[in-house]
């Protein structure tokens, strides 16, 4: 178990919430407005944002101007999904790092 302190309690309780998404709820979730924003703060990440905002501007810079939009809805989930995952290795490395440390 890890002691928690402090400010380092709300980001080991983010690292540690991280490893509960497993499946795609929070990815398609983050279609509707302001998911992101919860998600965000109780995991204390914004990589799952990062991704659908970068995704998103190629997606507007590449795709047709009549589907753009239609596309970057559709690819929103699989982008999040994406960034959930890198926030999830990122949070993983992190928890086995303070172990070894204790």
């Amino acid at each position: 178990m890890i002691m928690k302190v402090g400010k380092a309690n709300t980001k080991i309780e983010g690292w540690e919430l991280r490893q509960k998404d497993s499946g795609w709820g929070y990815a398609v979730a983050h279609i509707i407005p302001l998911v992101w924003i919860y998600y965000a703060s109780s995991r204390r990440t914004i990589t799952p944002f990062l991704y659908i905002s970068l995704g998103s501007l190629i997606i507007g810079f590449f795709a047709p101007e009549e589907v753009s939009d239609v596309f970057a809805i559709l690819a929103s989930p699989f982008l999040a999904k994406a960034g959930i995952s890198q926030a999830k290795k990122y949070g993983s490395l992190k928890i086995k790092e303070l172990k070894i440390d204790q």
